[in-house]
């Protein structure tokens, strides 16, 4: 598994699986995404959710959903692509990770 945290440009073979955590509370406003410039080259392979505070948030203790958001994407095909990961606080972009990304054969 290859991490695409702190990568600005990465080279992967087919088949070979990536992956991106991030911190998010959506209770406070911290949303993050991410845009794949050319889905035929790497695709969403999955997408969780790792909660710092389970126990909390099971009880309901308000903004006990701090987390990291995990995603995990695959290699399709040669190619080049980017994916553009953006943290969102209330509407407005707090930060923008952009990993330029060359798949091999």
């Amino acid at each position: 598994m290859v991490s695409l945290n702190g990568q600005t440009a990465l080279s992967v073979k087919v088949g070979e699986m990536m992956e991106y955590r991030g911190g998010v509370q959506e209770s406070v406003g911290y949303f993050l995404s991410f845009d794949i410039a050319d889905p035929s080259v790497v695709k969403l392979e999955s997408r969780g959710t790792e909660y710092a505070h389970p126990e909390r948030l099971k009880t309901g203790v308000t903004g006990a959903d701090d987390a990291i958001q995990v995603f995990r994407f695959i290699a399709l095909s040669p190619g080049a692509t980017s994916i553009s990961f953006t943290l969102d606080f209330r509407g407005d972009i707090e930060s923008r990770e952009v990993v330029q990304i060359q798949v091999q054969s």
